[in-house]
């Protein structure tokens, strides 16, 4: 039986999803809301099995059966799988090799939009596609495909690969929306920024130091370091928010020495160049534990001996924290994601509900210290940045005076490095030296 084709792109796969596709909208009819060409056949350029992956947006799963008999008339085999409350599969023709694969989803959904941000990203980038055209080959020498199970081993094997994509287009996609260079001013996200600063300082070498800010994003953190007189690298994966720092930056008495869009896990400083690096934002951004460990590797990498290497994270139990504190847990589709958070630190939003988050990890504190210590670093600490009074309903007002601002942060200050308290804070904060 044949087993896992990997050949050169063919430009006549536009043509054969077209055709296909008049004649699904045709048998489907008003129930076809969108149907969309993905997979690696609908990116020019990228070699793949020749097998045109179609997808269909419909207003409802349920009942199924409609479904199945109308593509049945255009040759397609539904196959039972337990993705069938999701995405329901189909392929023509019944037996392998196939020339055509069929998903349902439901319209506006999670997975239509993973499906196609996947598709869309390796459009946007060559080396991304060149990365994921050589991961394809050598699993397809890996797995024969000689049967169904062998066939979805290669499948599942890319996973990892695919779900980084994805989250990380889910992630600039949240962050072109969300005005994320005005988010430390307000609320109790003004604690996160007074507390991280102030931990970050206690361990700055003298001034001028060199240091890298990865996640740098508009340039809050950044800008504060320079100001302190330090010569300071910001680089971050939103080109919006690079921007805004630019602009920010030329404004500034003290501005930045470089800005760049880059990537955490493959940071375009030289080695032991920085005596310090933050990282401020990709430990959570970066939902696989091997790309998190080569963002810590870059840092490790690019930090001098000695020197200081401040990592960010979000606490595994702040959805259920905020979720007590604002009533969300009302909200079935909130349970849900809170009830995945508690039990993985996969923090998903698939209702796309703004205050809900974007795709993330989150992290308990032994997680972040074993990751600290398997890149290698001497010496390692982890503290809470806001303790419990990011969860006061009142925050606003307290923050607002003198004296209880002072309460509010004397109490973070004092329940730090309590075990038991740390992972109450929203945000930890993972201290860590190269010596």
């Amino acid at each position: 039986m044949a087993g896992i084709d990997i050949v050169p792109y063919d430009p006549r796969w536009t043509a054969a999803f077209e055709d296909e596709r008049e004649r699904i909208a045709a048998a489907l009819g008003s129930r076809a809301v969108r149907i969309d060409h993905h997979g690696s056949t609908a990116v020019p350029g990228l070699a793949a099995k020749p097998i045109i992956d179609i997808q269909v947006s419909v207003s409802a799963l349920q009942p199924l059966a409609p479904y199945v008999a109308a593509l049945a008339t255009l040759g397609y085999v539904h196959v039972p799988h337990a993705d069938d409350s999701f995405c329901p599969f189909f392929h023509r023709p019944s037996t392998w090799p196939h020339t055509h694969h069929v998903h349902l989803v439901r319209a506006g959904g999670e997975e239509e939009r993973r499906t196609l941000a996947f598709r869309d990203a390796l459009r946007a980038d060559p080396d991304l596609r060149q990365e994921y055209e050589s991961l394809k080959r050598a699993l397809a020498a890996a797995y024969d495909g000689g049967d169904a199970v062998s066939r979805e081993a290669y499948a599942n094997a890319k996973s990892d690969f695919v779900e980084g994509v994805v989250a990380r287009a889910f992630v600039q996609h949240y962050y072109d929306a969300y005005a994320e260079e005005e988010r430390l001013d307000a609320g109790p996200f003004s604690l996160e920024f007074e507390r991280t600063k102030e931990i970050v300082r206690r361990h700055l070498p003298p001034a001028p130091a060199s240091i890298v800010d990865v996640g740098g994003a508009a340039g809050a953190y950044s800008l504060w370091l320079a100001a302190l007189g330090h010569e300071v690298h910001l680089v971050d994966s939103s080109a919006r928010l690079v921007e805004a720092a630019r602009q920010r930056s030329s404004h500034s008495a003290a501005p930045l020495a470089t800005l760049q869009v880059g990537d955490a896990t493959r940071l375009p400083q030289a080695d032991e160049s920085a005596d310090v690096v933050l990282v401020m934002g990709p430990p959570y951004h970066l939902i696989a534990a091997r790309e998190r460990a080569a963002a810590l590797a870059e840092a490790f990498r690019v930090v001098k001996r000695p020197g200081f290497v401040a990592v960010a994270a979000i606490s595994r139990y702040a959805s259920a924290l905020d979720g007590l504190a604002r009533n969300l847990a009302l909200d079935p589709q909130f349970v849900s994601i809170r009830d995945r958070d508690l039990r993985d630190g996969q923090h998903r939003n698939p209702s796309n509900h703004p205050d809900y988050f974007t795709t993330a990890y989150f992290h308990t504190p032994e997680g972040l210290r074993a990751e600290l210590i398997g890149a290698g670093f001497d010496e390692w600490r982890i503290v809470g940045v806001e303790g419990p009074a990011w969860l006061l309903a009142d925050f606003d007002r307290r923050w607002a005076d003198p004296a209880q601002r002072d309460i509010v942060l004397d109490t973070a200050r004092a329940l730090e490095a309590e075990p038991s308290v740390i992972g109450a804070s929203a945000h930890l904060l993972g201290l860590a030296w190269k010596r």
